[in-house]
């Protein structure tokens, strides 16, 4: 049976930007900030990596122009249209499909961070920082670069319920904070980058499981996705080796 998560109410969600080209790059370009009934999306317009995405063609949300660092007037009424009504009759079925129990209530903020909030027309999706939130943290991940590593020559259909690994890989000639994802002895894929240092900070500090929950898409093109689970643990104090 598949697990279910119980959303809890974040107070931040990283807003996402996946470039069109070859590559497919996702960049975090922005943040998301509800402070009781205000909502907020703010651009990181100074970090390198929004640089990095302006060079590889990110031209900003349609609704919320980049001559504007900060915006604050209908920020989650815009982007609440990115997820179902819940007066559709298969709304339960999409909180089920995304393992999130039925039993709770769920803002539409909460449910665009657990969900991603995809569009099939543009390259925008939304996670919940989770440095803002108490543990446990339980949710659901994509795996970055499957179709790139062995997750593509075996049997996707005995994939589910399959115990992960994430192993930090400082060695790694394109980001020194790159966390690997594998399966038994075989690499499959990443931790999204916009995750990769909280995954190293977690580490240091934390007990982190995983298992392989969901898989959507075509054979050729599958997105898989992880049940993340980051517990609590008694560690001794000493320096992470990852600053926020």
């Amino acid at each position: 049976m598949a697990t279910e998560i119980i959303p809890i109410e974040p107070n931040r969600l990283k807003m996402i930007w996946q470039s069109q080209g070859e590559d497919r790059t996702k960049y975090q370009v922005g943040e998301i900030i509800r402070s009781g009934h205000q909502t907020s999306l703010s651009y990181f317009r100074h970090e390198p990596t929004f640089l990095d995405a302006l060079m590889a063609g990110f031209e900003g949300y349609p609704a919320f122009p980049l001559n504007k660092t900060v915006h604050h007037e209908n920020v989650i009424e815009t982007f609440s249209r990115r997820i179902p009504p819940r007066s559709r009759n298969d709304y339960h079925t999409y909180l089920t499909k995304n393992r999130i129990s039925t039993d709770y209530q769920i803002s539409d903020f909460a449910l665009l961070g657990y969900t991603g909030g995809y569009l099939p027309s543009d390259g925008f999706s939304f996670a919940i920082d989770w440095r803002f939130q108490e543990l446990p943290f339980i949710y659901l991940m994509e795996i970055s670069g499957f179709r790139h590593h062995v997750g593509m020559h075996i049997d996707i259909n005995n994939l589910l319920g399959k115990q992960i690994q994430f192993i930090p890989e400082p060695e790694n000639e394109y980001d020194i904070n790159a966390v690997a994802i594998y399966l038994a002895d075989m690499k499959i894929g990443y931790v999204p980058r916009y995750y990769n240092k909280e995954f190293l900070f977690w580490s240091d500090y934390y007990n982190i499981y995983g298992q392989i929950e969901r898989i959507d898409g075509k054979m050729l093109k599958p997105k898989v996705s992880v049940l993340t689970i980051v517990q609590t643990r008694q560690v001794a104090a000493v320096e992470p080796r990852v600053s926020f």
